[in-house]
């Protein structure tokens, strides 16, 4: 049972930011990896079929974050922001990372006003924290 438990808990790691006296805003987090094994063609359709394993979930307060891992291919991300926009995805947040050229770049492509958010820094940079 414990092992089912982990491999199948929404959360891998929970932010805690403290605020005022003893209250604090916990960010609870799960991490996935894609671009390996069956999803090591990597492109925007395995892509977005990845994540519709996660649409029978409950809706919850989760954020998702997923390591792109380089295959060589593109995952379009605008075009994968538009299909969050229209499915009803259990995450609250859902975030990408990438690590490739000397730089990791975070994409933020859930919840978004327009389009996604991108920043990207150099890997020594990201290493010194």
């Amino acid at each position: 049972m414990d092992e089912y438990v982990e491999q199948n808990d929404l959360t891998d790691v929970l932010f805690i930011r403290p605020l005022e006296g003893d209250k604090a805003d916990l960010l609870p987090i799960q991490i996935k990896r894609f671009g390996l094994g069956e999803e090591s063609k990597g492109d925007t359709e395995t892509f977005i079929n990845s994540l519709k394993k996660y649409l029978n979930l409950p809706k919850n307060e989760n954020g998702l974050v997923i390591n792109l891992e380089p295959t060589g291919n593109t995952v379009d991300l605008k075009e994968v922001t538009e299909w969050l926009r229209g499915v009803s995805f259990p995450f609250r947040e859902v975030a990408l990372v990438a690590s490739q050229g000397g730089k990791i770049t975070f994409c933020q492509v859930k919840p978004v006003e327009e389009s996604f958010r991108c920043v990207s820094y150099p890997t020594k940079e990201i290493t010194k924290l």
